[in-house]
């Protein structure tokens, strides 16, 4: 996994990261020494909790990038999902690898994360909401315009040419 950030700033990411991470630590314990290296995180997050128990080496890799860079896995810690939630179904097993994961910095202003509804129609994965604290708010211009809605229909079958429709509306502005 390549991944480039600037030098500094506060991060979001949010989304299927493919990654089981089971219930492992994503932060390093802090210890006596820490003062003397000058590191930034003295206050290590609260204890993760994931109901899917296993792990792969995405997951592996996920963990090791958020211990090395300050960055905290909310899934499993904030209200709305304390015990972290299945976010992936699948015929093979139930799983978490969508992830809402942010910087130290602004982790206490997420106030919630809640796992949506499974909607197999859709996807096969539900849909991650979550809360941001008004600080995290501050200096976005926000339209309070509701955008554009329709219904989705319950069941979509593909004929030949919607492959080629589909391509065409997504490179459409």
């Amino acid at each position: 996994m390549t991944l480039f950030l600037p030098k500094s700033g506060h991060f979001i990411i949010n989304g299927d990261l493919n990654a089981k991470m089971g219930n492992n630590n994503d932060a390093i314990t802090p210890d006596k020494f820490d003062e003397n290296l000058c590191t930034s995180n003295m206050e290590p997050p609260p204890q993760r909790n994931s109901l899917d128990k296993s792990i792969n080496s995405r997951g592996k890799e996920l963990l090791e990038m958020c211990k090395s860079l300050e960055f905290y896995i909310a899934n499993g810690r904030k209200i709305g999902d304390p015990f972290g939630n299945y976010t992936c179904f699948q015929l093979s097993g139930n799983g978490v690898v969508d992830y809402l994961i942010t910087s130290a910095s602004i982790f206490g202003q997420v106030t919630s994360l809640k796992v949506g509804e499974y909607l197999p129609w859709l996807s096969d994965h539900s849909p991650l909401f979550f809360t941001p604290g008004i600080l995290l708010l501050q200096g976005i211009e926000t339209d309070n315009t509701p955008p554009p809605t329709q219904s989705t229909p319950k069941r979509y079958l593909w004929m030949s040419d919607d492959s080629k429709q589909f391509t065409k509306a997504l490179k459409s502005p």
